[in-house]
């Protein structure tokens, strides 16, 4: 998750003037929130440049009573059932590729396997595996 935030959000503190909120889904984990925002405003810092800390804060909340993570649950399941090709799978969900299809076909993609351009900013998809 640290690698995740930083590469892909760090970015996007383009000043010290600007502040992230994240928001996480609940979860039981030996790492503190406080020490994940410590360690991304260090990085952040460092990698950009930053006088100030960029991450306000990093905070859980429980995606059953949130409608945005539950939206965003649904997406990322949607990328994820395309990515680990399960919609080719016989006993594949009908319900499930119809969606898959119908964002990638929002997005302006062949299919959600692959990253959109760099250059779309309202619907991104990015292998995280450039991330290990």
């Amino acid at each position: 998750m640290y690698k995740f935030l930083l590469h892909y959000f760090g970015k996007y503190g383009i000043s010290d003037k600007h502040r992230l909120l994240i928001f996480l889904d609940e979860r039981s984990s030996s790492y503190s929130l406080y020490d994940l925002k410590a360690l991304l405003n260090r990085e952040i810092r460092q990698r950009y440049g930053r006088n100030a800390d960029v991450i306000r804060n990093v905070e859980p909340i429980c995606s059953h009573k949130s409608e945005i993570l539950q939206i965003a649950d649904i997406l990322m399941g949607a990328i994820g059932y395309h990515y680990n090709g399960w919609h080719q799978h016989s006993e594949a969900s009908a319900a499930k590729i119809e969606l898959a299809n119908y964002i990638a076909v929002k997005a302006g993609l062949s299919g959600l396997a692959q990253d959109t351009p760099e250059e779309q900013e309202q619907f991104e998809i990015r292998n995280l595996t450039v991330f290990r």
